[in-house]
């Protein structure tokens, strides 16, 4: 064997026996295929073509019961075939026709195949809308085919979206052969207020828990409610009908019982002041059964006091504000205040005035209301923290000082702070609304004064020369008792709870402030 080389390539140069052979093989190939294609014609030439057609997308076909996607000049030998065109709609279910369809040599046999239709396309205001036809649920409905008839088509929006439940709109619709429809399901809305006579009043709405009721959006058409009011009014339940479009007002009035009227007044007792200044006023004689050397009945000082910010509560915890009607009594009573009240006395023969200040005040006890609140109760006791003024602060050359003060200069305090108790049992009546008048009868313990008389000169020189702090010095002529209230003393009198002071103050400030909104409009 010969090699012959190009460059550095070489290729093997095969002798002709070998040669010969496979040229013969290559011969063999080319007259086995032309057989084989001649062959092919002529069998080809022995049959009939089958070409299926129908007038709807998806169907499917059987031919003696073997399955074809589709049939387009489909070869096959002469003679009787079965042929199924079948299919199924997702509404009305399968459907299927079969025939008998010859097939002839050398021909193409068509089978037309026709299922009466019309198409559906479905459209809603609501992008989360879905459709159901019949039964069959489908979500979207576009050019979907269908028999002629009629159907009955639903438009449902979910719970999800309404918060309701689910909305529904159902209309018929008739289909005819050959033509398109496209059908609307909108939904259409109106609002509802529902006001009821009662405060507090819930709502249950097609089902759902609403605490109030104000252009509350709802689709057309009929709903219920139940109106569930504080008690002891009983539950009310109806139906309403919104048309589109409607803003519809509903007005519920719940009719006071004599148990409501009632538990209304004793609420008006029990909350009347909270927080109301100069609300109450009060009249006393002070006196006490130990004077001086002397024993029984010693009058010690007459008193006028007004209240301050005073809040008092009675049966807290038992939601008396909300539900008065539940509360029984007697009851506990707690209370407190900043500026609880200011006492100014004077004595019988009106040479001395005396004034208390209680600055904090906190009170517990019992308290008892008649059921329609006409009558009332209490008995307090009750803690102070005071400022004083002394009966007397100056006589002749001497002062009352109750503390002197060091710091960035010297100073001298002539009232004085103190704690103090109280007790007091206190009957009242109804005048009107939100006023009351009240006997009561106590007793009260306030610390001494604690303070010394000094020489006006040793206190001088004390403030300017830095001399030694000052010793008392009691001068001729100065009271045994030089304060109204030191020690222990007992009290009656008469008062009066109003809430006429808090309005006419809530007046002179609402005419101050339009005074002085028109000033700077000026």
């Amino acid at each position: 064997m010969n090699r012959i080389h190009f460059g550095k390539t070489s290729f093997k140069q095969l002798s002709p026996a070998r040669s010969g052979h496979a040229v013969r093989i290559g011969l063999l190939l080319i007259l086995l295929s032309l057989s084989l294609f001649a062959f092919a014609q002529e069998t080809d030439s022995v049959k009939g073509y089958l070409l299926l057609q129908c007038n709807l997308p998806g169907v499917k076909y059987q031919i003696n019961g073997r399955e074809y996607t589709e049939v387009q000049y489909l070869p096959l030998t002469p003679g009787m075939y079965q042929v199924r065109a079948f299919g199924a709609n997702p509404v009305t279910g399968p459907f299927a026709e079969e025939r008998q369809m010859e097939i002839r040599q050398g021909e193409t046999t068509v089978g037309k195949f026709d299922f009466p239709h019309g198409t559906l396309s479905l459209f809603s205001n609501e992008t989360y809308a879905r459709f159901t036809i019949d039964n069959a649920k489908l979500g979207k409905v576009e050019n979907l085919p269908l028999p002629p008839g009629t159907y009955t088509v639903t438009a449902t929006l979910p719970k999800a979206v309404t918060g309701f439940g689910d909305y529904l709109i159902t209309r018929p619709i008739t289909i005819q052969a050959g033509m398109h429809l496209d059908q609307s399901m909108d939904f259409r809305y109106g609002t509802v207020t529902i006001n009821s006579s009662l405060d507090d009043t819930r709502y249950l709405i097609d089902g759902v828990s609403k605490k109030k009721v104000q252009k509350l959006k709802l689709l057309e058409g009929e709903h219920s409610y139940t109106a569930f009011p504080p008690a002891p009014h009983t539950a009310r339940s109806g139906t309403f009908t919104i048309r589109a479009g409607e803003d519809l007002p509903l007005e519920l009035e719940f009719a006071k019982t004599r148990q409501i009227s009632d538990a209304e007044k004793r609420r008006e007792y029990t909350w009347r002041f909270g927080l109301m200044p100069a609300a109450v006023l009060e009249a006393n004689h002070y006196f006490s059964f130990a004077g001086t050397g002397q024993s029984g009945y010693t009058p010690l000082c007459n008193g006028f006091s007004v209240s301050g910010l005073r809040f008092k509560a009675i049966n807290l915890w038992q939601k008396e504000l909300t539900q008065p009607y539940t509360s029984r009594y007697p009851n506990y009573m707690i209370g407190g205040s900043l500026l609880d009240q200011a006492v100014f006395t004077w004595e019988k023969d009106n040479k001395h005035s005396g004034i208390l200040l209680d600055l904090a005040s906190v009170s517990t006890g019992l308290a008892h209301i008649s059921p329609a609140g006409f009558l009332h109760a209490q008995i307090e006791l009750i803690g102070h923290f005071s400022y004083q003024k002394p009966l007397v602060s100056e006589i002749g050359y001497y002062s009352y000082v109750t503390a002197f003060k060091e710091g960035s200069g010297r100073t001298y305090r002539v009232w004085g702070f103190q704690w103090g108790g109280e007790t007091r049992l206190q009957l009242g009546v109804r005048l009107a609304k939100y006023n009351y008048l009240n006997l009561h009868l106590g007793a009260r313990y306030q610390q001494p004064l604690g303070g010394d008389w000094y020489s006006n000169n040793d206190i001088a020189a004390w403030m300017t020369e830095d001399a030694e702090l000052p010793q008392p010095d009691w001068p001729a002529g100065v009271p045994a008792r030089n304060a109204a209230f030191d020690g222990f003393s007992l009290y009656a009198g008469i008062g009066l709870e109003t809430n006429l002071i808090p309005s006419l103050l809530g007046l002179l400030l609402d005419k101050a402030d339009k005074t002085e909104g028109s000033d700077l409009l000026n």
